[in-house]
């Protein structure tokens, strides 16, 4: 499956990659990098051993987050085909990450 990860730069988010990573999953990380730097996905790509699809932006920019999804069309779109997409918002930015979903 392959996964938008926001907020994939930051602590709890550079180790969800690593154990999505473990479990043969693909992603693409959108991250502002306001809590967080590069520096941890060049950490875990050298931890994981493959490149990761990093894309900086805002979950609140709706223009950002169309760039990536028509960046990434094919990819969400044959998850999308297989009837296999979840969302979920992570525990940790609950209030930040809910008002930026109300705006998309």
């Amino acid at each position: 499956m392959k996964i938008l990860i926001t907020g994939g730069a930051g602590y709890i988010g550079s180790h969800t990659l690593i154990e999505l990573s473990n479990a043969g999953y693909k992603f693409v990380v959108f991250d502002n990098l306001s809590n967080s730097s590069k520096k941890s996905i060049k950490r875990v790509e050298k931890i994981i051993k493959t490149p990761i699809f990093f894309e900086e932006g805002d979950v609140r920019d709706k223009k950002a987050l169309n760039k990536v999804f028509k960046k990434y069309k094919k990819w969400f779109a044959e998850c999308n085909k297989n009837g296999k997409i979840k969302a979920g918002f992570p525990f940790n930015h609950g209030r930040y990450v809910w008002l930026g979903g109300k705006e998309i």
